[in-house]
């Protein structure tokens, strides 16, 4: 990180979590930014995943799929299920991609009670 990036960086703590935004937003445990290690599809446009933390969070997705890319992802019951791991992130085989900090900050709990299981 450069020293221009370090001067403008805000951290928040949110519970273990730490948020780092300057150019970008990047969730860091220990030193090292999160990532998603697994994904599964749940019912309706839910999915449980396992982050590097060892961390397993569900989230609803509905509200974050919009837009061109997402609305394949949206209306399509079997494209929601090929979600998998790329790059730390979750994808789907149509380029869509939703990274981690999205899923923690940006994507309501599964079942309106936030979920983190241990």
């Amino acid at each position: 990180m450069s020293k221009n990036r370090a001067d403008r960086a805000v951290r928040t703590e949110y519970g273990r979590y730490q948020r780092m935004a300057a150019d970008g937003v990047e969730i860091v445990v220990d030193g090292v930014p999160l990532a998603v290690r697994s994904v599964e599809p749940l019912h309706g446009r839910e999915v449980r995943v396992v982050l590097s933390d060892g961390s397993t969070v569900e989230r609803g997705l509905r509200p974050l799929l919009a837009g061109p890319t997402f609305m394949a992802v949206a209306a399509d019951d079997a494209l929601f299920r090929q979600v998998h791991v790329e790059g730390g992130a979750i994808a789907w085989p149509n380029g869509a991609v939703i990274r981690p900090e999205t899923l923690i900050f940006g994507a309501p709990p599964a079942r309106a009670s936030a979920r983190a299981i241990r």
